[in-house]
């Protein structure tokens, strides 16, 4: 995964369909699913960071 400071949100969603197709894959170790949902959930705490910060700063320029 990139580095959070480089990553961009629609690179973190295209990130997150590749781990779910991981994930869901039948032929993924049981092992790596550990790492891969780890993986997932950093990623989806990062969207949905983006999108609190977008949504304040709409918040704000609507007032």
């Amino acid at each position: 995964m990139e580095e959070r400071n480089n990553l961009t949100y629609l690179q973190a969603l295209k990130e997150l369909e590749v781990l779910a197709q991981k994930i869901e894959n039948p032929e993924t170790p049981l092992e790596n699913i550990a790492e891969e949902v780890k993986k997932a959930l950093d990623l989806i705490n990062f969207c949905k960071e983006q999108i609190k910060g977008y949504r304040e700063e709409t918040e704000s320029l609507l007032k």
